[in-house]
Formats: structure tokens, sequence, C-alpha cells
């Protein structure tokens, strides 16, 4: 349900205000990649897997705001940029990881 809503907000909000006529998946990544300057989209499993292979542990995903460290927690204020925390909330990957020397 909630991918379905991420795409017609996208749909409606940004690729019809570009001007862009066509609802499609494959305008839609390009505008979440591209139109924010994204060179990668990373799911938890990927990102996990490079932090691992890189030396971090301790490798956590939280949600939006969240954190076990009360520094860290709600810092994210893109939801309120774009007008919709549930979709933010949607697109957005939270990862925490320790490097140890």
């Amino acid at each position: 349900m909630h991918q379905k809503k991420y795409i017609q907000w996208i749909s409606t909000n940004w690729l019809q205000r570009s001007g862009i006529p066509f609802d499609n998946s494959a305008f839609i990544l390009n505008l979440a990649m591209h139109g924010w300057g994204h060179e990668f989209l990373y799911d938890y499993k990927t990102f996990e897997s490079i932090l691992t292979n890189i030396g971090f542990t301790d490798i956590e995903s939280f949600k939006c705001q969240q954190s076990n460290d009360e520094n860290f927690r709600n810092l994210e204020r893109h939801g309120e940029f774009i007008g919709n925390p549930e979709m933010n909330d949607f697109e957005t990957l939270i990862v925490e990881a320790v490097k140890k020397n």
C-alpha cells in the first residue's frame, strides 16, 4: 500500500508539476535518483554488506527521527521540506554503524 501511495504522490507532485505526462516506474525512479543528485539508491542489505566489508560493526537500521543515540534523534527534516513526512519515511534509509580502529 505504501508503495502505491508513494508512486502516486511522486507522479502527482513531481512529474506532473514538471510537465512530464508519463506515469511510469522508469520516470519515477529516474526522478528519485537524478532529480535530487543521487548517484545510487541503497537498500538496507546492500548498504549493510558494504559497511561490513569496510570494517563497520553494530549496524542498525532506524525509522526517521529514531536512534539509540539521543544526539541523532529528530534530525531528519526532509519530510517537512517536501510537505509529506509519511512519504519521506517510506523513501528514507537511516543506518548507524560503528567503525573501530
